[in-house]
């Protein structure tokens, strides 16, 4: 039973539009939180132009962003780029953000593209959630992934602390894919709806809107949640 003192926040959830790019751009720029990896606007865009980019809002308001970004022309795929107001934390809202990207890879780019992400070392929860999500740690990367740290502005803090990059890597396993995309699919049935509460008791309703979840990319995601590949 939620009590008087509980609240209830509604939010939507859906994949971004390129022509998007310059106002996500500027929500990043204007939470300036530390423990997001810098992207550029371009980034943004490319991300969305292939169904890779999402956004959480309330009446229209920005609340949350993610994304998937190409590592050039290796067959990897790096999930980051999430940054969640603070009123809509303690929700598990990021894990469901990894969900649907994990899917959104699936469909958009292939079962066989292997999925990673990058946290910053300091970034305990992002780390905790990346785990809880079907991550584990990627402690031998590919050199390719490195590739981007020679122009970001945390190089010399990691140089100085002895560190090749300021983030650890996760690497998601195809088996712990599939089950990520078998609990999206359990938790949003047949309505695109779901509710998640914090330890609070407060209650976020999230609707999906993303042609994810119908026909036909569900039937394919039922596919590749069984074990099915192509």
């Amino acid at each position: 039973m939620r009590s008087s003192a509980s609240r209830r926040l509604e939010i939507v959830v859906r994949p971004t539009r390129p022509e998007e790019s310059a106002s996500f751009f500027a929500f990043y720029k204007a939470k300036h939180d530390p423990s997001v990896l810098p992207r550029r606007e371009k980034d943004l865009r490319d991300a969305a132009a292939k169904g890779l980019f999402f956004i959480a809002h309330a009446q229209r308001r920005p609340v949350a962003l993610a994304g998937v970004f190409d590592l050039g022309d290796i067959p990897y795929a790096e999930l980051g780029g999430t940054l969640i107001d603070e009123p809509h934390r303690g929700f598990g809202l990021q894990r469901l953000l990894f969900r649907l990207r994990i899917a959104a890879v699936v469909v958009n780019q292939g079962p066989d593209v292997q999925m990673i992400s990058a946290i910053d070392r300091l970034n305990k929860v992002s780390a905790d959630n990346a785990l809880k999500s079907g991550f584990s740690a990627w402690t031998d990367p590919v050199p390719s992934v490195f590739e981007p740290c020679t122009t970001c502005h945390k190089r010399a803090a990691a140089v100085s602390a002895n560190r090749r990059c300021c983030c650890d890597f996760y690497l998601l396993p195809s088996p712990k894919a599939r089950t990520a995309v078998q609990g999206l699919l359990a938790d949003t049935g047949p309505s695109d709806s779901l509710e998640c509460r914090n330890k609070a008791g407060d209650v976020l309703a999230v609707r999906i809107e993303s042609n994810l979840l119908a026909s036909p990319r569900a039937a394919v995601l039922a596919d590749f949640a069984l074990g099915k590949n192509w």
